[in-house]
């Protein structure tokens, strides 16, 4: 096991996490957990590469919720999250991962 840190770019992660009904609520704390856990080592089912050094944390309750993340200074840096409501990423919210990665390297 390799604990790392997890940092969020932007509150509003957090607030599009407590916004969610309590079951998903509870169950995006639990993988963010275990990604602080893991680190790298997680992998299917609760995490995907989805290439460009992105990850996703797939957390699947009452709602579909993706948590997009990248490791950078020893620490797992949350991106963006959303409710996934189709097979692909959108080409808005892969945008803002992208952003907010290159905002964080900068």
């Amino acid at each position: 096991m390799v604990q790392i840190r997890v940092r969020y770019v932007s509150d509003s992660i957090q607030d599009f996490i407590k916004s969610l009904d309590k079951r998903t609520r509870i169950a995006c704390r639990e993988a963010v957990a275990a990604l602080a856990i893991y680190g790298n080592e997680l992998t299917m089912p609760l995490s995907k590469n989805i290439g460009n050094g992105l990850f996703e944390l797939r957390v699947k309750e009452i709602a579909n919720i993706r948590i997009i993340y990248t490791f950078y200074l020893n620490s797992a840096w949350i991106l963006h999250v959303f409710e996934k409501t189709s097979n692909r990423i959108s080409k808005n919210d892969m945008a803002i991962c992208l952003k907010r990665k290159r905002m964080l390297l900068a």
